[in-house]
């Protein structure tokens, strides 16, 4: 699996004190990319994540929304085949969370994201799965599609359960009373 998989933490996961361009540098040795590959990569993703003039800026003092961005960038230095995104939205600024939507549209692979944001969810995702009760559901679409087939599923169902009781309470033969009607169990 090594390479095949992408990560982003729900925390920012990153050398502080490393330079932006040393951070993906570092993710690209660790998977061992040639170095001519690595460097056109890099140079791919800062402009990918907007990130093209802070090459040289330490992590430290880069701002929330950079931090995810070049978080981001580290999952992807290995165009991996999965990418897994833990709330990839909380805490983004409206550029952050554009180059994030922009990121996943382009990518090739199969994007796992676990998120809160139903407007993240509703412009990036195409199919959604919801544990709901010890179950896992699938649905097709973006989140605003989800919404409509879970109502659609919901009275579906209500109109399935209340046309078997009326049907059952009409066809059952009612009993009949052989004596003197009991108004409690403490009557004999």
């Amino acid at each position: 699996l090594k390479g095949a998989v992408g990560y982003v933490p729900q925390d920012i996961a990153l050398y502080p004190t490393l330079s932006v361009w040393d951070n993906l540098r570092f993710w690209a040795d660790v998977y061992a990319l040639p170095p001519q590959a690595a460097r056109a990569r890099i140079r791919w993703l800062l402009q990918l994540m907007q990130l093209e003039d802070k090459t040289r800026a330490r992590v430290e003092d880069c701002s929330g929304g950079m931090k995810r961005r070049v978080n981001l960038a580290c999952a992807m230095v290995i165009t991996p085949k999965i990418l897994l995104l833990d709330e990839p939205s909380n805490d983004l600024d409206v550029e952050t969370l554009r180059a994030l939507e922009d990121a996943l549209l382009e990518f090739a692979g199969c994007a796992l994201v676990i998120s809160h944001d139903r407007w993240f969810l509703d412009r990036t995702v195409d199919r959604l799965f919801h544990f709901e009760e010890g179950r896992l559901r699938r649905f097709e679409g973006n989140y605003s599609s989800y919404l409509e087939q879970r109502e659609a599923a919901a009275a579906k169902s209500a109109a399935a359960a209340a046309q078997p009781v009326a049907a059952v309470a009409a066809a059952a033969p009612r009993p009949q009373a052989t004596g003197p009607r009991r108004r409690s169990f403490k009557e004999s």
